[in-house]
């Protein structure tokens, strides 16, 4: 067989074809050869081709499939921590402002709503509307620096309202919708207004009798803010506790077919579990299963060490 490939004393030739013959300097040719540690020396023809077999195939393509699923399933595990992470530092801040908002408030915690409020305003100083002011989101903003991405908007809740951004009802989106729900009936409540003699009233049918609304009353640490959903949307104002006035909660457990409605909007999001912020500043995963436990709602419940309890059980 023909060498492509011959030498002399001044260049390379490489043999493409007959009409095809290109000569490199010796000189040049050994400096790139050496530093590809490549040895010069005739190449001749292959005498015989060896081709993979079936099974070899087969073989090669079930290792390639286990290292893309073993990559894939590490990616969405760290992709489900980053969230978790997220989340639980998104709960620190929001439990931190609460405190902060009542140590300035008198040792009142703030309404979880609240109709009777006044002016509010967001982070650009405009005035907001009725219905986005009375939630917590924009009266509770203000104490963490009106830093609502990462608070009130973080992980998947975060990435659903980017989607459906639009600059007219952002306000109102996040104050419906943030990623952390109110644990309303037991801590803060909801304030409908005032009487004629300047009283604060309150939605009895909402706020139970053992609401705790101040510092005073925070003996007993329950959930404050928890990760909640309602209308397909990672995120809701507000959560109910299964024992709490007008709540009834799915007695199944948790699947991926489940809806947060089914839990009183309470949304565990995270391979099963939620994060919760309790009043006392402590950040908790937990199970759907332990927050049936209702001392972690109330302060009755707390006391009377009743796991099962119900508003307006004796």
């Amino acid at each position: 067989m023909q060498e492509l490939v011959k030498t002399n004393s001044e260049c390379i030739s490489l043999d493409i074809s007959p009409r095809n013959t290109f000569c490199i300097p010796i000189y040049k040719s050994i400096k790139v050869l050496h530093r590809l540690k490549v040895i010069i020396s005739p190449v001749k023809a292959p005498t015989h081709q060896h081709a993979f077999t079936l099974l070899e195939l087969l073989v090669v393509i079930a290792i390639l499939g286990a290292l893309i699923g073993a990559g894939s399933a590490a990616l969405s595990t760290a992709m489900g921590k980053s969230k978790l992470i997220a989340e639980m530092t998104a709960a620190k801040t929001l439990i931190t402002a609460y405190q902060a908002a009542a140590m300035e408030n008198g040792g009142r915690f703030l309404p979880a709503h609240n109709s009777a409020v006044g002016d509010i305003q967001n982070a650009q100083g405009q005035s907001l509307p009725i219905l986005t002011k009375t939630r917590y989101p924009f009266r509770l903003a203000p104490y963490f620096n009106y830093a609502i991405e990462g608070t009130l908007l973080v992980g998947d809740n975060e990435k659903q309202f980017k989607v459906r951004r639009d600059a007219a009802n952002d306000d109102y989106w996040i104050s419906a919708y943030p990623a952390f729900g109110m644990n309303l009936s037991f801590v803060g409540g909801k304030r409908i207004g005032d009487d004629s003699s300047g009283n604060e009233r309150w939605d009895t049918f909402n706020t139970a009798p053992d609401c705790i609304r101040s510092m005073a009353n925070a003996g007993q640490s329950v959930i404050a803010f928890i990760t909640a959903g309602g209308g397909n949307i990672a995120g809701y104002e507000y959560v109910k506790a299964p024992g709490g006035p007008g709540s009834s909660w799915s007695p199944a457990s948790w699947s991926d077919n489940s809806r947060p409605e089914d839990y009183g909007n309470v949304y565990p999001r995270h391979d099963g579990k939620a994060v919760a912020a309790f009043l006392d500043g402590s950040v908790k995963m937990l199970s759907l299963e332990e927050l049936r436990d209702m001392r972690l709602w109330s302060r009755e419940a707390h006391l009377r060490d009743d796991p099962n309890y119900t508003v307006g059980s004796n």
